[in-house]
């Protein structure tokens, strides 16, 4: 549920102003910043572009990618800009990116059967022994 509210909050202040100045642009071959990732001062802007950040470092990152903050220095965003918005846009990215539910086979995660099912299996276990122990007691 967080994550949808902060999905809908992502970009009510970039709609005039500088954070309008900073958003994605559409041209002919595609979409661009306009703004160095240091020159970015709207946080709403800040954050979509981080989100898109995590995206391309999630999926250049082999089977199992680790991404962190300090990626985001690398690609040159101030730590002050990761501060402010790193987190949030780490956020965005895991709502709109769940991860599927991985059944590992222990335990915790293999479903109980049925008790049906647990009375044919002690049926079937059951039976045979029964008919063997009638046959020698001569009953």
């Amino acid at each position: 549920m967080m994550e949808a509210a902060l999905l809908q909050a992502a970009h009510p202040a970039d709609t005039f102003g500088r954070g309008y100045l900073e958003s994605r642009k559409a041209v002919d071959d595609g979409y661009i910043w306009p703004f160095d990732r240091h020159q970015m001062v709207s946080a709403g802007a800040i954050t979509e572009r981080m989100v898109e950040d995590v995206a391309a470092l999630v999926n250049d990152g082999g089977d199992a990618p680790c991404v962190a903050l300090v990626d985001l220095v690398r690609l040159g965003w101030l730590q002050a800009q990761v501060d402010r918005c790193g987190a949030k846009a780490f956020a965005l990215y895991e709502a709109a990116h769940p991860q599927p539910r991985v059944v590992t086979g222990n335990r915790s995660t293999v479903r109980r059967a049925d008790w049906r099912q647990e009375a044919a299996a002690l049926a079937l276990f059951a039976l045979p022994i029964a008919l063997l122990a009638r046959q020698m007691l001569g009953v």
